[in-house]
């Protein structure tokens, strides 16, 4: 056989592999953990996904932080509002230190023009390894990956770079037909640019009032070393990237045994560090009144369901235009068409459940 064959050969072999590897690792991802939503595979593995369809230097606001991010920042009413094109990149339990990667990873192919950091990342749930594997689920490998792994999962390395390790099919929960034909058609995606849609209510929002600080004192407490370190790096890639930083406190009661008072404390202690850094804070535990909030628009102490969630964003969005109308007025809204879809269709669930909530 002639070397000219042989290397022919080879480098067919060799993208005939990576076909295989690369169907083989959509087939043995965790499945939707979110049954009632539209997508089939783990959520921040189709929210990375989602995210990296978009093309170079497309988004102009990112959104960054916990679940109660993503259920409370909604990038279509952001988009619809202040035209532009925005994403939640939120990933559950993420913390401070995950947040440093995935901006990171932002960075690589978009230059946004605000970037938000809900506050709950600093509550300290988040520093959980299975949080870690979540945050990173879906993420491209990389530099900037390897090194993420490396310094938050040091021992499950190999594992979580190369995600078909990690991702084993529970072959007993499977059907291996259907799971196979859907290797070949479904495309994990997510309906609303990274926002968790909730369309319950918490059936007992008798034990809870709505948040507030008004006349409640607070105790002096501190942030980690750790946590504050990573916010500095965060705040230097903003500032070296001028892009303004805002964080945001989402309308948040209760969750375990950690409260909104324990989440504020955490809020105060940053800030000193958000005045010499100029960092707004925009707390929306002592807006309840201004942006209407309800009882009946949380999901569960901790979440807000729809409703809920238009409100804080429609008020976020009056923020921004007001106070960074300047930082947004050349953004160019190349994905309006898309948008104003998928912000037709968050009325029409918002509408849907309002009325089921009259009913």
């Amino acid at each position: 056989m002639s070397n000219k064959k042989l290397f022919i050969q080879t480098i067919i072999l060799i993208i005939i592999l990576i076909l295989i590897t690369s169907y083989a690792h959509v087939f043995f991802l965790p499945k939707n953990n979110f049954p009632a939503f539209d997508f089939d595979y783990t959520y921040s593995y189709c929210m990375w996904k989602e995210f990296y369809r978009f093309d170079k230097n497309e988004l102009e606001i990112i959104s960054f932080g916990s679940s109660h991010s993503n259920c409370t920042i909604i990038p279509a009413v952001l988009n619809n509002k202040l035209k532009v094109n925005s994403f939640n990149l939120s990933t559950i339990g993420a913390n401070i230190d995950v947040i440093y990667f995935q901006l990171k990873e932002v960075l690589k192919t978009h230059s946004p023009k605000i970037v938000t950091i809900e506050m709950f990342s600093v509550a300290g749930f988040g520093n959980n390894e299975k949080y870690y594997e979540k945050a990173f689920s879906g993420m491209k490998l990389s530099r900037n990956k390897y090194d993420a792994v490396k310094e938050l999962l040091p021992n499950q390395m190999i594992s979580n770079l190369f995600p078909l390790i990690n991702n084993r099919l529970q072959w007993k929960n499977s059907e291996i037909s259907k799971d196979l034909i859907g290797v070949f058609t479904r495309s994990p995606k997510l309906n609303q640019y990274g926002y968790l849609l909730f369309d319950n209510i918490y059936e007992n929002k008798r034990e809870y009032l709505l948040p507030t600080l008004e006349n409640k004192s607070l105790n002096d407490v501190s942030i980690s070393n750790k946590d504050i370190t990573s916010l500095q790096k965060i705040s230097d890639l903003c500032k070296n990237n001028d892009i303004q930083l805002i964080f945001v406190v989402a309308p948040f009661i209760m969750q375990e045994n950690y409260t909104y008072i324990d989440l504020a404390e955490k809020v105060n202690a940053l800030n000193a560090f958000c005045i010499e850094r100029n960092i707004p804070i925009i707390n929306y535990i002592e807006l309840t009144d201004e942006i209407g909030l309800k009882m009946t628009d949380f999901a569960d102490p901790g979440h807000l369901n729809i409703s809920g969630a238009v409100k804080t964003t429609d008020h976020l969005s009056n923020y921004l235009d007001k106070n960074y109308s300047d930082n947004l007025n050349n953004c160019t809204w190349d994905n309006q068409t898309q948008s104003k879809e998928r912000y037709t269709e968050l009325i029409k669930e918002k509408d849907s459940f309002n009325k089921k909530l009259n009913e």
